[in-house]
C-alpha cells in the first residue's frame, strides 16, 4: 500500500469514529490506530529521541486523559496514554485520538514509502475494520463485491437452536451475514435481530446489563425497571420486552452460547471485513 492509501484508510477510520456515536468502541482497534500514529512518528524522526515541540502539542490534546502524563517524546506519551486507556473507551475518545494518525500522515513527508508500508502493515486489518464499519453506518449494507452477473447469495439457513429456560435463540446464517430470533415463550413473542451488527451490540449490552448497568448501543437499550423483584426491560424504537431476573439470565446465556459456538465464531471473524467493527 502506498502512502496515499494509508492516508485514505486513516481518514475513513477517523470518519467512522465520528459517525458511530452510539457504538461500543473496541479498545483493541483504538490502540492499533494510536500505535500506528506512534510508529509513524518514530519513522519520521528516524527513531531519534526528539523532545515535544510546541506545535506538536496538538497531538497530545487529542489524547485526552484524566491523569497527567509526564513524557519527553510523543512515542513515550502515546505508550503511557495506552497504559491508562480504560477497557471501554468512549466514542469521543476514539474520535479525537484517531485524528492524530490521519493528520500526521496528511502533513508529514515520508520519502521512503516502502519503509512506511512495512511500518504500518500490521495495523491495516484493524484500520480496515473500523473504516468498513463507517461504510456500514453510512450505507446500511455490508461491503461485499457483487459484480453484475454473479450468482445471488445462497438463502439463509437455520442452525441449531439454543435453549435456556423460557428463552430459545434460533440463529440463521448465510455466507454474507447472520441474525437470530430470540423467542420468549413466557410472553409468546420474540426479539428478531436481522444483522450481525445488531446481534453483536445486543450481546454486548446484555453482558453489561447483567452487571447492573443500564446501557444502550445501536438499536437496543436495557433498563433496570425494578429492584424487588428484579426486572429488566429491553427497548428499541418500536417495541419493548420486560423480563424477570431468571428470564434475563436465560436471555444472556443464549447469546453467550451463540458466540462461543466455533462455527459462528469463525463466520463472525470472516464477516469483520464485510460489516466492520468499531
Amino acid at each position: 500500500m502506498r502512502a496515499h492509501g494509508f492516508l485514505a484508510l486513516a481518514e475513513r477510520a477517523h470518519e467512522a469514529y465520528q459517525r458511530c456515536r452510539r457504538a461500543f468502541v473496541s479498545k483493541e482497534l483504538l490502540v492499533a490506530n494510536v500505535s500506528a500514529f506512534r510508529d509513524a512518528v518514530r519513522l519520521a524522526t528516524g527513531g531519534k529521541t526528539k523532545n515535544i515541540e510546541p506545535e506538536e502539542r496538538y497531538f497530545l490534546g487529542n489524547l485526552g486523559t484524566s491523569k497527567n502524563i509526564d513524557a519527553k517524546t510523543i512515542p513515550e506519551y502515546v505508550d503511557k496514554w495506552i497504559a491508562l486507556l480504560s477497557a471501554r473507551p468512549s466514542p469521543e475518545q476514539a474520535e479525537f485520538a484517531s485524528r492524530n494518525l490521519y493528520a500526521y500522515l496528511r502533513d508529514e513527508e515520508f520519502p521512503d514509502e516502502s519503509k512506511l508500508a512495512k511500518t504500518l502493515a500490521q495495523y491495516v486489518p484493524a484500520l480496515l475494520q473500523v473504516a468498513i464499519r463507517g461504510y456500514w453506518d453510512l450505507q446500511g449494507t455490508p461491503l461485499i463485491d457483487r459484480t453484475q452477473g454473479s450468482p445471488p447469495p445462497a438463502p439463509a439457513r437455520l442452525t441449531s437452536s439454543i435453549p435456556a429456560g423460557n428463552v430459545t435463540l434460533v440463529p440463521w446464517t448465510r455466507e454474507d451475514g447472520m441474525g437470530a430470533s430470540i423467542q420468549l415463550s413466557a410472553q409468546n413473542c420474540a426479539v428478531v435481530v436481522r444483522n450481525l451488527v445488531d446481534l453483536e451490540d445486543l450481546a454486548e449490552i446484555t453482558r453489561l446489563a447483567g452487571t447492573g448497568t443500564e446501557v444502550r448501543a445501536g438499536a437496543f437499550e436495557w433498563l433496570l425497571v425494578s429492584e424487588k423483584p428484579k426486572a429488566f426491560m429491553l427497548s428499541t424504537d418500536r417495541a419493548w420486552w420486560r423480563l424477570d431476573a431468571k428470564d434475563f439470565e436465560s436471555f444472556a446465556e443464549c447469546l453467550e452460547s451463540l458466540f462461543c459456538e466455533p462455527s459462528v465464531a469463525a463466520l463472525v471473524e470472516r464477516l469483520r471485513y464485510a460489516y466492520g467493527r468499531i
